[in-house]
């Protein structure tokens, strides 16, 4: 699926790279990373994967697109994450600025051969690209659980939490469990709540913020759905992005708080997912 497969693009692109290249070429003035092959090359693929070809050229793309470039433009105005801050229901999503920010950062650092220097980016993109699968879950267990979703909502909350449970097992198994066992085809009961503690508590083991993944926006009368905005609980410690492709750490509002085969199978559904 094209989620999945960019993300192996980007760590093909790690592998490919020559170290020790002096402004991108080896010293007989060969090209080393260069944009038509090597590691610069499999980082575009990346950037073909996760943004396809439906959207074209223009900032902020094309609503016929279908990757998960528009997925991440649908899902920040219905949380109210668009825009530099991430704190608006129009423009370009916070997620696909940060994300084209730090994909030039890596193809700059790849073309001189900084091959390692890539890998704390890549962690960052990921982990952008890991939060319209949040939203996505998050908006379908609101959705059942509150207004009394039917069957198409149970099942575009379950795409979506099969997406995204990976990654949140890899930090804390029974908080996996827990979202699976309330969004999964079949599930007995779904709890908005529930599932959103679950996500809340394992934020910055993903190493995202309450405010990048926002609260389900409710168009109709301007505020947030009820019980639904975004977390504001201060935690010290957490790591944030900042826009050398490393990290920091300073106190951030964060959340308070199986596996990867199912986003193999899954992801390439959320083209599907409105």
């Amino acid at each position: 699926n094209a989620y999945m497969y960019a993300i192996r693009e980007f760590e093909d692109a790690i592998d490919d790279c020559k170290a020790g290249c002096v402004n991108g070429v080896i010293g007989s003035g060969t090209d080393c990373n260069s944009k038509s092959s090597a590691a610069v090359h499999a980082w575009d693929e990346g950037v073909a994967f996760y943004t396809g070809s439906l959207e074209g050229s223009n900032v902020g793309g094309n609503t016929a697109g279908v990757f998960s470039y528009r997925l991440a433009e649908k899902r920040c105005a219905n949380f109210k994450t668009c825009g530099k801050q991430s704190d608006s229901v129009s423009g370009v999503s916070f997620v696909n600025i940060q994300l084209f920010e730090k994909l030039s950062i890596g193809q700059a650092k790849l073309l001189v051969g900084q091959c390692e220097a890539v890998r704390p980016v890549l962690r960052d993109m990921v982990a952008l690209m890991s939060i319209p699968l949040i939203q996505g879950t998050l908006r379908y267990a609101y959705k059942i659980d509150k207004m009394a979703g039917g069957g198409k909502e149970k099942g575009e909350g379950a795409i979506f939490a099969a997406a995204i449970i990976p990654r949140v097992h890899h930090c804390n198994s029974a908080d996996g469990d827990i979202i699976m066992k309330h969004m999964k085809i079949g599930a007995l009961s779904t709890s908005f709540a529930v599932v959103r503690a679950a996500f809340e508590k394992n934020y910055a083991c993903m190493n995202i913020t309450c405010q990048e993944v926002g609260g389900i926006w409710n168009v109709a009368e301007n505020k947030y759905y009820a019980d639904a905005g975004p977390c504001r609980q201060l935690v010290a410690g957490t790591n944030i992005r900042d826009n050398t492709g490393t990290t920091a750490t300073e106190e951030k509002e964060t959340m308070p708080g199986w596996a990867t085969g199912l986003i193999v199978t899954v992801c390439v559904l959320l083209a599907l997912c409105g």
